[in-house]
């Protein structure tokens, strides 16, 4: 996700929101405006009928949610009310680059039928990029696939088979290329993409095909 676009309204060009956000995936935090270093809330106004638009750089995976935060002053230490969230998973919407969000799919905001605070025309526009370059952490990855498409070896495993333990004295990495695996999950680890770590993974049948 590279930006978060949110549109202003006749509500917001009078009463001027102070907005935070934050981002998880699979319920794993990934993103929040206020840890950044040298973070300042958003101000949600202006002219109606604009919008504005919010930083977002992060990989996202599975079920994303977007949460937004209403602070009662332009401080990021001043209490903040979630004010509307929204949730999709990009595998649905593979190569757009471009995710709208009407007021109807936005969480607590849906329910403002009498339009009190925001307009019914109220939207969210993601800008998305699917290009491993657009990210240093996927562009590492696709090196990584092109290290194991050039020096890994090709097996098959049949289901039941066990691919990796822990503790194996065989240091080894693999890349499923198709098929599927099941992991024994022991502990929580910092920096994961998924935020964990399988200790043993077994093929779950078929004819999956790994490096």
């Amino acid at each position: 996700l590279v930006h978060l676009i949110l549109s202003v309204d006749l509500h917001q060009s009078k009463d001027s929101w102070y907005l935070s956000y934050s981002v998880t995936c699979n319920r794993s935090p990934v993103f929040d405006s206020r840890s950044r270093s040298g973070a300042q809330l958003h101000e949600w106004g202006g002219v109606e009928g604009d919008t504005i638009e919010l930083p977002l750089d992060v990989v996202v995976w599975g079920d994303v949610r977007i949460c937004f935060y209403r602070h009662l002053k332009n401080s990021a230490s001043s209490k903040a009310t979630l004010c509307f969230w929204f949730l999709f998973n990009p595998a649905f919407y593979g190569g757009r680059t471009q995710l709208v969000f009407p007021k109807s799919k936005i969480d607590i905001i849906n329910k403002d039928r009498k339009n009190k605070k925001t307009a019914q025309d109220f939207y969210i526009c993601l800008e998305c990029s699917w290009t491993p370059s657009s990210h240093k952490s996927l562009e590492t990855e696709e090196r990584m696939v092109e290290i194991f498409r050039a020096a890994g070896r090709r097996r098959v495993y049949q289901k039941g088979d066990i691919v990796i333990r822990e503790c194996c004295p065989e240091q080894k990495l693999i890349m499923i290329q198709s098929g599927s695996v099941e992991g024994v999950v022991y502990n929580q680890v910092p920096g994961h993409p998924l935020g964990r770590s399988a200790s043993e993974a077994c093929s779950l049948g078929g004819k999956n095909e790994m490096k």
